[in-house]
């Protein structure tokens, strides 16, 4: 099986921070039969200088315990402060963790990361995750221009502009922003979005999608009422112009 990048004729670059030896090996050797080339990281360190030092497609964060530099890491990652050369914020993401706790999973999704798997795992659950989220980082990228008002979205490039102002958006929010704009107007359910951006059900999702739905409507508040549209009880819709 062969594992696609977002640019189909590249070999996807995956960065891959894992404290143990062993199974760092063998990550790196999978990864790479399967036509990958990935690059291996023992510690928070060492990941951060590789984030802010090259170009990836994709990059894999093993977390052991309930640690706030991990997620610190991820913040980090999220909001451009280790690199904002490199397109970070929009890097897909999957948190590899031995915990599986409810609050952890939580604070990773409202952090930004693409998918979350708990220890043990096997690599086809693995693989099958990261093609997945190279399958729709792919699609994201492959588009046109929108403008809807003042807003603008270059999906080729995965930029967002308010009155051709830049706006720096977490890639959930990105992926929450371009879904609605495939249909303004349209009423999306919490549950439809929920596994368009995430893929699966996690215990505290709605409050996840409720954060980032709050914080891009922040950001998106340029103009004297919200592009985003919060429908009680259902779900979210993006508002054009002629409907604010």
């Amino acid at each position: 099986m062969s594992i696609q990048t977002p640019n189909a004729a590249a070999t996807p670059r995956i960065l891959v921070l894992e404290p143990d030896p062993a199974v760092l090996t063998r990550l790196l050797e999978a990864f790479t039969l399967d036509g990958c080339d990935p690059v291996g990281a023992s510690t928070l360190a060492s990941a951060g200088d590789l984030l802010a030092s090259d170009r990836w497609d994709l990059a894999l964060l093993s977390m052991s315990e309930p640690n706030r530099s991990d997620l610190q890491l991820l913040q980090q990652i999220r909001s451009g402060t280790i690199s904002h050369a490199n397109d970070l914020p929009n890097l897909p993401l999957i948190v590899i963790s031995s915990m599986g706790l409810e609050a952890h999973r939580i604070q990773a999704f409202e952090l930004g990361c693409d998918d979350y798997i708990v220890k043990p795992y096997s690599f086809g659950e693995l693989r099958g995750r990261v093609a997945a989220v190279l399958r729709r980082s792919r699609s994201r990228s492959a588009g046109s221009i929108a403008t809807i008002g003042d807003l603008r979205i270059d999906y080729a490039l995965r930029e967002v502009s308010l009155a051709g102002k830049k706006i720096t958006l977490t890639s959930k929010e990105y992926e929450l922003l371009t879904i609605l704009a495939k249909e303004p107007c349209r009423v999306y359910e919490r549950a439809y979005l929920l596994n368009k951006i995430w893929g699966t059900h996690v215990a505290g999702s709605t409050r996840t999608l409720d954060v980032h739905a709050c914080r891009l409507r922040a950001k998106l508040a340029g103009s004297s009422q919200p592009y985003i549209a919060n429908v009680w009880g259902v779900g979210y819709r993006l508002q054009t112009p002629a409907t604010r």
